[in-house]
């Protein structure tokens, strides 16, 4: 029994030595642990001596000490056995601590993130070398001073006081700090985090700071915030088109100017699209490959056609700090009127070119800088001849020098000249010239240039000078029978014929009086009509009593009615008319504008039919209506009515007596009366329902 109790002590020793050696391993308490180890190793070989004599009956064994022995070497093992896994939490405690301090350290030991480690109350326990070097010091500057002593700020001493007394973390963005004692250094902006450490019970026993700076980064935005508000400053005013930036994407990031609400587009359904999102599909295929040759750096220019405008379009690469083509600025012009106008120059300078009229361009000092082709072909000057030249190479001396000098001073002054000239060719020979002379003025209203327009009228003239012979020679010519057949009529009135020729006699008087009205009325005619279409005699007008001119017509018009037996009412309404109306004019030719209208309304109205005359004041005119009941006008021959020599009627079928029904005139009348009235800057207008339907006329001066 005491062998077997010997033989289990030193067994559980030898367990023992080797736990306690796993243990050497487990927790690196090598010393110790082999000492112990050692001590139980000696133990185990005096036991196993004393075993190995015990067995041979050397030594007899004491059961009490071995069951003592072997209660020993029990509990040792069993404690070695416990202890382990102790020992192997303590050690992993031991590698996590000694881990974290390493990160820690490497943390505080980091050269771009600052940390600072603080008591409760601000004060600095310790700070990395990042930390202090931003404020151009070292770590042990810092342990004891009070955070806030160095850095005053009340907005941040509050936060810190809060977070000391809540517990809870605070983070900033970017918040702005000014040093107090140094603004040289200007705005900073920091994102940090205050973090509160806290012991076992939850109380906060110490801050935790943990910052970065961040001011190039917010300088660097706010630049580009800056650069986009000058930009969009810049775009809102740029006229007549429209300023992009476009990033690497294509997309739009600014997107303005005062053209984009002509083209249908507002800034805001623009920015953060695409230039395909925008623009139509055939837009987008020519626009996207300009926009990437400029971010590969070569700029881009052209034209091109949206919504029926033209654009020319510039896109500029725009590089960030490093040179990078970080996005492009895209300008647009609106010359769509540039362009019309342009066209305008081409038509104009064709019409110039091409046109019969001599142009004549001259420098402020009267020298020629520019002559058409037309000015070639009738002066004989070639361009190259006359550039340079004044335009005295045309002075024909047929005029005093004062006209040149008061024309002078006319266009000098800023003001037209027209008039007539003679001028003379560069072979001698002479041509008369209608000339109208403009100043061009420039942008600060001084005199640039001069223009002169020519029209050659020397064959007009010729042909002038030759009706008004005509005219005077014919109306002499024909007065001159006229007051024979008169003579012969005032004879023919005093005889008495033989009761059996009496009717064909008394006939012969009336077709000899007519003859007579009509040589008259032609006579007056043709002079009328070349006065009026020459515009002579105008000087000679005079203020004409419209209500007294009009109430003769119509007396005029009554008695011949009388004389030619007609039974035709006249009706009348001048009460709309004031005493005072009056228009400038010839007395005797509006009187025989008025009378040819009355005696046609007379001629087509059958008996018993009415005309009616009215007249009042509208605006700045007198109107007179004259409506008849007669035969009307069908539609198709109102154009013709104001034809010289067009009669509704043939002259040689019915009588040619001025009031009769369906008298054959000459077809002279409203052609006279629209001419009397055009010359007296007035209108004749005629309008008729159709035939059978009567007709109206509506006559308009202007009163003064």
């Amino acid at each position: 029994m005491a062998q077997t109790l010997l033989f289990f002590s030193i067994l559980l020793q030898i367990i023992t030595v080797a736990l306690s050696l796993r243990l050497i391993k487990q927790t690196g308490a090598k010393l110790a642990w082999l000492l112990f180890s050692a001590g139980f190793i000696l133990m185990a070989l005096r036991r196993l001596l004393t075993y190995s004599h015990a067995v041979r009956g050397d030594i007899p064994i004491d059961l009490d000490v071995e069951v003592i022995a072997l209660f020993i070497s029990a509990l040792f093992a069993a404690g070695i056995f416990l202890i382990g896994p102790l020992f192997e939490s303590i050690r992993r405690t031991r590698d996590s601590l000694f881990e974290s301090n390493e990160l820690l350290e490497r943390i505080f030991d980091t050269t771009f993130i600052m940390v600072a480690y603080m008591d409760k109350d601000c004060n600095f326990i310790r700070v990395n070398r990042a930390y202090a070097a931003s404020d151009g010091r070292t770590p042990d500057f810092y342990p004891g001073k009070n955070h806030f002593a160095l850095f005053p700020n009340p907005d941040n001493e509050r936060i810190f006081k809060k977070v000391a007394e809540t517990g809870e973390t605070h983070v900033a963005i970017a918040k702005p700090f000014e040093y107090a004692e140094h603004p040289e250094r200007g705005m900073s902006y920091w994102d940090w985090v205050l973090h509160p450490l806290k012991d076992p019970k939850g109380n906060v026993e110490a801050l935790l700071l943990i910052l970065s700076n961040v001011t190039d980064r917010i300088n660097a935005l706010l630049e580009v915030r800056e650069s986009e508000r000058q930009y969009r400053i810049l775009a809102r005013s740029y006229p007549n088109g429209t300023v992009h930036i476009v990033d690497s994407h294509l997309r739009l990031v600014i997107s303005e100017g005062q053209a984009l609400k002509e083209l249908g587009f507002e800034t805001e359904e623009m920015e953060g699209k695409t230039i395909r999102e925008v623009l139509p599909p055939e837009t987008a295929d020519i626009l996207e490959p300009k926009f990437k040759t400029a971010f590969a750096g070569e700029a881009q220019h052209g034209e091109i056609s949206f919504r029926g405008f033209d654009f020319i379009y510039s896109i500029q690469p725009l590089a960030d700090r490093d040179g990078k083509v970080a996005s492009c600025i895209a300008v647009t012009q609106d010359i769509t009127s540039i362009k019309e106008a342009q066209k305008d120059h081409a038509r104009l300078s064709t019409a110039i070119e091409q046109g019969e009229d001599l142009v004549v361009i001259t420098d402020r000092n009267g020298k020629i800088v520019y002559v058409n082709p037309a000015f070639e072909r009738t002066t004989g000057w070639l361009r190259a001849e006359a550039v340079g030249q004044n335009p005295r190479i045309l002075k024909s001396g047929k005029h005093p020098e004062q006209l040149y000098a008061d024309m002078w001073n006319t266009i000098a002054g800023g003001k037209r000249w027209r008039g007539q000239l003679v001028n003379k060719k560069k072979n001698g020979d002479l041509f008369e010239v209608e000339t109208k002379i403009s100043p061009i003025l420039g942008d600060n209203g001084e005199i640039t240039s001069f223009v002169a327009v020519q029209s050659d009228i020397t064959q007009t003239q010729s042909l002038t000078r030759a009706k008004d012979y005509f005219t005077t020679i014919t109306a002499h010519e024909l007065r001159t029978p006229l007051t024979r057949l008169n003579l012969i009529k005032m004879q023919m009135e005093k005889m008495k014929a033989p009761p059996e020729y009496k009717q064909e006699f008394n006939d012969a008087v009336s077709q000899l009086s007519y003859c007579v009205a009509d040589f008259d009325r032609i006579c007056s005619a043709t002079t009328i009509f070349s006065d009026v279409l020459l515009g002579k005699g105008k000087e000679y007008f005079l203020p004409q009593n419209l209500k007294l001119l009009l109430e003769y017509c119509i007396e005029m018009t009554k008695e011949k009615i009388i004389i030619e037996k007609r039974k035709l009412a006249l009706t009348t309404d001048l009460s709309a008319l004031p005493e005072t109306a009056r228009a400038l004019g010839d007395h005797a030719v509006l009187q025989r504008a008025i009378i040819e209208i009355l005696s046609n309304a007379a001629k087509f109205s059958p008996d018993g039919k009415a005309i009616r005359i009215a007249a009042a004041v509208e605006g700045p005119n007198a109107v007179i209506l004259i409506a008849d009941e007669g035969m009307g006008i069908a539609p198709e021959q109102m154009g013709l009515l104001f034809t010289p020599f067009f009669s509704l009627e043939d002259p040689i079928k019915h009588s040619t007596g001025q009031y009769k029904f369906k008298g054959g005139g000459l077809g002279i009348g409203l052609a006279l009366a629209k001419a009397i009235m055009d010359y007296h800057g007035g209108t004749l207008e005629l309008s008729s329902a159709g035939v059978g339907k009567g007709t109206t006329a509506i006559i308009s001066l202007p009163l003064i």
